[in-house]
């Protein structure tokens, strides 16, 4: 099963979150991987506000799915953006590594 999907969020739960039970069954949580371990870590890493205490939180989850290996992980990121000097407002953002392009700020200058 191949699924095309990009995060909504820079939070890390936006990807954490599909390997949750409320994700089974959606696109994005076809695994239906059920670790007690993983789902505990989770619920603790979504519940907390602080960053400095969330990030290693989530460092922690990553590692774990990994060392699961629910699925097969595979990105390729084959895109280039070419624009001319007088197109402006463009910034390239590693988030959107599917060929979203954000054109509502981009403009030309005459």
């Amino acid at each position: 099963m191949t699924i095309f999907t990009t995060p909504v969020s820079t939070d890390p739960d936006a990807v954490a979150i599909r390997y949750h039970p409320v994700s089974f069954g959606k696109s994005y949580g076809s695994h239906f991987l059920e670790d007690p371990e993983l789902i505990a870590m989770i619920e603790a890493a979504l519940a907390e506000t602080d960053w400095p205490v969330r990030e290693p939180m989530y460092a922690d989850i990553q590692q774990r799915i990994v060392d699961l290996q629910p699925e097969i992980f595979g990105m390729m990121r084959n895109r280039g953006t070419v624009h001319q000097t007088w197109v402006k407002g463009y910034t390239d953002s590693p988030i959107r590594m599917e060929g979203e392009i954000d054109f509502y700020r981009t403009y030309l200058e005459p």
